[in-house]
């Protein structure tokens, strides 16, 4: 990133699809989010030193942060919180002139989780490397965001103005007031919509008039390369296990545990062998560390692994 565009994002000389890009180039690369925050930093509080320790940088933000009515919870100088404070305030604090029109992102880190507030209050828990953007403002006649990974929704009920999650698949949510869960990670090979209670409509794209209504405890998965929906009856407390920092699995292809495992622990998997491809695993980890979960694995499964650096191998046993 050029000197130049720093100070389009600090000074907002740059239009917000521009600023848009650079904050996804900024979230790449600690370093990057490092110079960011200390810049700001000295611009907010004017330092005049060309150090600035990171207790300091702390307390900056804390003052900030309590000029714009948000109150500090975390130390925000951590890389995932310097993260979640550049997304969660960035538009607001690192551009300070807003409009109506204005659109908060959100984003969390690998591992971790999120609350969020939607201007109507519904409330949002955003799972691990996830990303939330909405208006500052809802307009019109409808609530629309848009999710990429994982949300648990608590919607508060609007029978005037409905709530629509829009997913990166050409796959949107529908309610009025409801609690439900939706997986949407790129990586996944189907986008997940499970009812908690209430009602929802997921509606394919170029399809809005004919939606397909869940009842409690169903499961609604898009199939992105057949491009196919089927609804499933599940249990529904296993697919927001997360939210408790458990992971269910229930007959789940072990690619897909593999993925879901990566987002929990910032680690890496190799599968060696090509039959574990096809195997289906079913198990719970429940707040148990990474190798916790790999013994457990090992032991009721015929998977074999070994772990080097951040880098876990499986094969066949």
């Amino acid at each position: 990133m050029q000197k130049k565009d720093i100070e389009g994002l600090l000074e907002d000389k740059i239009d917000s699809e521009e600023r848009k890009q650079l904050v996804k180039q900024v979230l790449k690369d600690p370093e990057k989010i490092k110079a960011l925050a200390i810049q700001k930093a000295k611009q907010v509080s004017k330092f005049e030193n060309s150090e600035v320790s990171e207790p300091e940088l702390d307390s900056q933000f804390s003052k900030v942060l309590r000029r714009i009515g948000v109150k500090p919870r975390v130390k925000y100088f951590s890389a995932a919180a310097v993260v979640v404070l550049f997304l969660s305030f960035g538009l607001y604090y690192f551009n300070p002139v807003s409009s109506n029109n204005e659109i908060v992102m959100v984003n969390t880190s690998i591992g971790g989780q999120e609350h969020v507030v939607l201007p109507d209050g519904t409330k949002v828990l955003l799972n691990a490397n996830s990303e939330i953007q909405y208006p500052k403002v809802f307009k019109d006649n409808i609530r629309e965001v848009t999710l990429i990974g994982e949300a648990l929704f608590e919607v508060v009920r609007n029978e005037h103005k409905p709530l629509v999650v829009k997913t990166d698949n050409g796959l949107s949510v529908r309610v009025l007031g409801t609690v439900f869960n939706v997986k949407s990670y790129p990586d996944d090979k189907e986008i997940q919509t499970t009812l908690i209670s209430g009602k929802v409509e997921v509606i394919k794209q170029n399809d809005s008039k004919d939606p397909i209504v869940l009842k409690p405890s169903q499961q609604a998965a898009y199939h992105k390369k057949e491009k196919r929906l089927i609804v499933d009856t599940v249990n529904a407390l296993d697919a927001i296990s997360w939210k408790d920092n458990k992971l269910i699995f229930n007959e789940t292809p072990l690619e897909q545990v593999v993925l879901d495992l990566q987002r929990k622990y910032n680690v890496k998997f190799k599968i060696t062998s090509k039959e574990l491809l096809d195997y289906k695993y079913s198990g719970t980890f429940d707040n148990l560390t990474v190798k916790e979960c790999m013994r457990l694995l090992k032991v009721s499964s015929p998977i074999d692994y070994t772990i080097t650096n951040n880098i876990i191998t499986l094969k066949q046993e």
